[in-house]
């Protein structure tokens, strides 16, 4: 399956996605993360 290129406009939303799960994340590791979230570590890298 080939995936179509992201636009200008997806690729900015991203980066601040981005920024806002940095900021949510507030220097924890992912392992502290994803305990506090209930879920796994491989499924917090698949989000």
């Amino acid at each position: 399956m080939v995936r179509e290129p992201l636009s200008a406009d997806q690729i900015e939303r991203g980066c601040a996605l981005v920024a806002l799960l940095r900021q949510a994340r507030a220097g924890r590791t992912m392992v502290d993360v994803a305990r506090c979230a209930g879920i796994s570590v491989e499924t917090l890298r698949k989000i």
